[in-house]
């Protein structure tokens, strides 16, 4: 096995995929890896506040504050707009998965898990179950 890309701040974690788009009930699990780096988060979110409070400074300004009054922020440095993007974490994101094709009569409908639920408790000794709950 070699590494692909790594980050001291990556992160991996499980997602769901629908085996049949719209289907809740059948789906197969997506493994998923990010890499990000905090610094050019940071540097990215101070760019992202910068254009928000320009934004709101330039909708005062269309609904009658005077334009003396409204600040403008910009990056006194314009290589500081390329920050955010400055330190490489090599792969930014990366997905694993297998599709699988599987026979409609294989996929479990609501009912069909409902009825296994319901089976495993009667065969419970201790199993109590209120079935008019589950429908």
């Amino acid at each position: 096995m070699f590494v692909i890309g790594s980050s001291e701040f990556g992160s991996t974690y499980y997602t769901k995929k629908p085996i049949i788009e719209g289907d809740k009930l059948n789906f197969q699990l997506c493994c998923e890896s990010r890499n990000f780096n905090p610094e050019n988060v940071a540097y990215g979110l101070l760019l992202l506040s910068n254009s928000i409070k320009n934004v709101i400074g330039f909708l005062k300004i269309l609904n009658g504050v005077n334009p003396n009054e409204c600040g403008f922020l910009a990056p006194s440095d314009k290589r500081d707009f390329l920050k955010p993007w400055e330190k490489r974490v090599g792969l930014n994101h990366c997905s694993f998965s297998m599709n699988i094709q599987v026979e409609k009569k294989f996929l479990f409908s609501k009912k069909d898990v409902i009825n296994f639920y319901v089976s495993k408790m009667s065969e419970s000794s201790e199993g109590k179950i209120d079935k008019t709950s589950l429908v």
